[in-house]
């Protein structure tokens, strides 16, 4: 049976007020007995009444294992958190902002709020369409009080880079197990955004983004064994 269909692990619970400022809730996020297409992951949100606790919702591909609580201008608590995906050889990394007040079977838009992401195809060798292969990592999320009451300032450094790497060394890289494996150069680079309670701003100042997705400057690439 392959690993989805076995179990359901606990990954995180996360308390906050969700469904309203007043009310007890918890969200717990885990991995398993969902498919690929969802992430292998799912999440229940719980609420607190009286001495028990009642399920609101599940949500098959809700991932929400690594989230900041932000307080909402209503309220309520939003978290941003992160995810990872892959598919065909490009490795996903983003963040998004995510309301587990609303049940996600009842959004009218049932893709995720992301307001940054990047991507990487160098962890499996893989070449891109357009004959470039490309590095990213984020490297550091912080928060910080911004200058208006109920703001918030979010700080993301990323390492990114794209080379034309000859077929032939990517697939010296797939045939070695990854073993030998070329480098690309990265540059470091800083994304601002500011959260207004209800949703999160880029700085008009970032470095280059389309649809919230960094885009990686040209470098270059070395092999090594």
């Amino acid at each position: 049976m392959p690993f989805s269909a076995q179990t359901w692990d606990l990954q995180t619970i996360t308390f906050g007020h969700f469904l309203g400022p007043a009310s007890e809730d918890a969200l717990v996020s885990g991995t398993g007995c969902e498919p690929h297409s969802n992430g292998m992951s799912g999440a229940y949100l719980f609420t607190k009444e009286r001495s028990s606790w009642r399920k609101v919702w599940y949500a098959a591909g809700e991932n929400a294992r690594d989230c900041k609580k932000l307080p909402g201008s209503d309220g309520r608590d939003l978290l941003v958190c992160e995810g990872q995906d892959m598919h065909q050889g490009v490795g996903d990394s983003f963040l998004y902002l995510l309301d587990a007040g609303q049940d996600p079977s009842k959004r009218e838009d049932n893709t995720l709020d992301i307001f940054f992401g990047l991507d990487d195809s160098l962890g499996s060798c893989t070449q891109l369409a357009d004959g470039t292969t490309l590095s990213g990592t984020i490297q550091s999320v912080s928060f910080s009080p911004a200058s208006k009451p109920d703001t918030v300032r979010i700080t993301v450094s990323a390492r990114l880079g794209k080379a034309a790497i000859p077929a032939k060394i990517l697939y010296d890289c797939n045939q070695s197990n990854f073993e030998i494996r070329p480098a690309i150069t990265t540059v470091l680079r800083r994304y601002e955004f500011l959260f207004n309670g209800r949703k999160i701003v880029p700085d008009a100042n970032n470095p280059p983004m389309e649809h919230a997705w960094a885009v990686a400057p040209q470098t270059s690439y070395r092999t090594g064994r």
